[in-house]
């Protein structure tokens, strides 16, 4: 509604400095500097009254919930006292707009600018206004990268004769998010599919991955291998709570709440499973001058299903994420060899 009025009484300023209308400038300038005064005095304080609040929330004089009513019914009073205030002066504005058209200030008004083609001007605006602010679905939908490393954790006992190193762990996909509180982002579901892809390499380069029977594991060569690698891609279906620290924000003109996620920190716990859609090894040597890479692509033992734990905290769009899978990588080994992936996730809404 101040918008409206500030963008009339601007256009109504023009016309009178045009028209070399000191008079009707001058009232005009006054109304304006009023409504801007009364709008800005009532946001400031009702943010000291909200400030108040919080503190007594702070020192436990009040819960969450009485909180939340009080600031709601604070806001409300605010918000009367500011539209009945901004009424007085639509009176005035009216009233120097009949003297005008009658005569009594200069220029005369035209036809169109009668005081009811105001009053409907004032209110298209503020509707217009309303609608213009709009938050969140409950339900949306983000798109997820995530980069980073993955460490190979074996058991004790030495069975697997090298240690590993990280070649990178990659996973895009598609999220849904629920959000389990209608004015609140706080609580939210997550869930949704990706592809996800890992790989190591072995510290020592002189070993080389090869299926023996129905066991898998890295076997000595003479030969200096430039780069020994393994790795596996998952089709996956990952689910997680997520808490997300952003704050509603409320408006006083349409007195609703108005529910943007990802505003502040974000912390999620979950999991995921998934099925295995590719597995390969592959080494990399020079011989003779020439580079040669050999390959092997198939299922090399390992297990078809994957499931664990996964976490992520950050800020914003930008978290850290850590995820541990718990099936062994080979399925018939007797010692378990587990993923530990790590890194940076991204999420666009």
């Amino acid at each position: 509604m101040k918008n409206g009025l500030l963008s009339l009484l601007f256009f109504c300023i023009c016309v009178g400095v045009n028209a070399q209308d000191a008079v009707f400038t001058e009232e005009a300038l006054q109304i304006a500097t009023k409504i801007d005064s009364i709008t800005t005095a009532g946001k400031e304080s009702l943010k000291e009254e909200i400030k108040a609040i919080d503190q007594k929330l702070k020192d436990k004089e009040l819960t969450a919930f009485e909180a939340d009513k009080e600031k709601k019914r604070l806001a409300q009073l605010q918000a009367n006292k500011i539209n009945e205030q901004i009424a007085e002066q639509e009176q005035k504005l009216k009233e120097l707009v009949q003297k005008r058209a009658n005569g009594q200030l200069k220029p005369t008004i035209n036809d169109a600018e009668s005081p009811q083609e105001i009053i409907n001007y004032l209110n298209k605006k503020k509707t217009e206004d309303a609608d213009n602010l709009k938050g969140e679905k409950r339900l949306t939908n983000q798109f997820v990268l995530m980069l980073g490393g993955t460490r190979a954790i074996k058991e004790s006992g030495g069975y697997y004769p090298t240690d590993f190193e990280s070649v990178g762990y990659s996973e895009i996909g598609i999220d849904f998010k629920y959000r389990l509180m209608e004015e609140s982002p706080l609580w939210n579901l997550k869930f949704g599919v990706s592809l996800s892809s890992e790989a190591i390499k072995t510290e020592n380069n002189h070993y080389k991955l090869e299926v023996m029977e129905e066991e898998t594991n890295w076997v000595y060569s003479d030969i200096n291998y430039k780069k020994s690698t393994f790795s596996r891609g998952f089709l996956q279906i990952p689910i997680h709570l997520e808490l997300d620290f952003s704050k509603p924000k409320y408006s006083v003109d349409t007195k609703k709440h108005y529910v943007n996620s990802q505003q502040s920190w974000r912390f999620g716990l979950g999991g995921f499973i998934g099925l295995r859609m590719s597995s390969g090894a592959g080494v990399k040597y020079k011989e003779n001058g020439n580079t040669i890479r050999e390959g092997i692509q198939g299922r090399l033992n390992s297990t078809n299903w994957n499931f664990g734990p996964s976490v992520y905290v950050g800020y914003k769009s930008i978290s850290l994420f850590t995820k541990y899978s718990v099936p062994s990588v080979f399925e018939n080994n007797p010692v378990d060899l587990n993923m530990l992936n790590f890194g940076v996730r991204v999420d666009w809404n």
